[in-house]
């Protein structure tokens, strides 16, 4: 079991720096993507936020966002108790963007995120690099 909640880990740090790629490759060619982020958010809260504060300052908040994804990415891929916090962290994140759209997103997102909360149960005493270089060993 262990082995497999390190592949859930590392699929999942990759997710993070693919989604990170993805906002900044967006972010810079077209930027008006994010204009209608909010439209399927079942909180009404949540869509004045977005066409107030967020969606005029988007360079910052998708920068941010680009940020906190790299970030996540790293503390999945690092060891020990920095695993733990960016698998609770992400997993927050997700339960965060749950409500912007009520959709197949919306329950992709919480799916993850209790994906995430299971994973941030245990320990992971090795690195990515660390389980890769293991994994090449044949066993002795």
């Amino acid at each position: 079991m262990k082995r497999y909640k390190n592949i859930f880990r590392i699929t999942f740090a990759i997710l993070f720096l693919l989604g990170a790629i993805a906002n900044a490759v967006i972010l810079f060619l077209k930027p008006d993507a994010y204009s209608g982020f909010a439209e399927l958010s079942f909180i009404p809260l949540y869509h004045l936020l977005w066409t107030q504060i967020v969606f005029p300052s988007i360079y910052l908040f998708v920068g941010l966002t680009v940020v906190l994804e790299l970030t996540f990415a790293s503390l999945l891929l690092a060891k020990g108790m920095a695993v733990r916090i960016g698998l609770f962290l992400a997993a927050s994140f997700m339960l965060f963007l749950f409500p912007f759209w009520w959709s197949g997103g919306s329950l992709l997102n919480l799916a993850f995120a209790l994906v995430l909360l299971w994973l941030s149960t245990s320990s992971y005493p090795l690195s990515a690099k660390e389980l890769f270089n293991a994994w090449r060993k044949p066993n002795a």
